[in-house]
């Protein structure tokens, strides 16, 4: 098995001078490092989070800042710094850092995206999945699931979370439809070649 040094002089193998075995081991190892990279880049979201709790009041008695959809107890501006300098849309970066804070309770799915047995959008199943549920029914579906997520499609693995959650508290399934009824919305966006979507 591959492992890509982070500091070499020589740099990693180039897929051309490998054969055909260590050329599917050297596209694994990318994908571990690029999950140890998004666990990074998501522990430092999480921390500037933390410095940036929402400000209920101004200081004047006004409302202070709205804080974001996804992520209410963070200063709005904190999501907007992120959207920033990673160029993201706000709605994108709101995602990430409700990805990022809601990962901080969620230990052992942190440390496999750190170690690369787990990648971001495994990590995203999970965090969706038990978003609507407090600490300790969280951890148990966590601990539930984390067995068999690096080696299950996103697919399968929500469909093992579906189950745990529904197990673990299943009064969670009426919390997500309400959840969900609250944020349905009609949209229409532009879309290529003078054309648009409703959703």
């Amino acid at each position: 098995m591959f492992d890509i040094p982070l500091r070499s002089t020589a740099g990693p193998p180039r897929p051309q001078d490998v054969d055909d075995s260590e050329l599917v081991e050297l596209i694994q190892a990318w994908e571990r490092l690029s999950s140890w990279a998004a666990a990074g880049q998501l522990a430092a979201i999480a921390e500037l989070a933390r410095r940036r709790p929402r400000s209920i009041e101004d200081g004047h008695g006004s409302a202070g800042d709205a804080g974001d959809p996804l992520v209410p107890q963070v200063s709005e501006f904190a999501v907007d710094e992120v959207a920033a300098a990673l160029r993201l849309s706000r709605p994108a970066a709101g995602a990430r850092v409700h990805l990022a804070v809601e990962l901080t309770r969620l230990p052992a799915t942190t440390a496999a995206l750190a170690e690369g047995s787990l990648d971001v959008p495994r990590a995203r199943a999970v965090v969706d999945a038990v978003t609507v549920l407090d600490a300790p029914h969280a951890a148990a579906v966590e601990l539930q699931v984390q067995a068999g997520a690096g080696h299950q499609t996103v697919g399968q693995l929500r469909a093992a979370l579906t189950r745990a959650v529904l197990a673990a508290d299943p009064a969670a399934a009426e919390r997500r439809h309400e959840r969900a009824v609250t944020s349905r919305q009609v949209a229409l966006q532009p879309s290529r070649d003078g054309m648009a979507e409703l959703w």
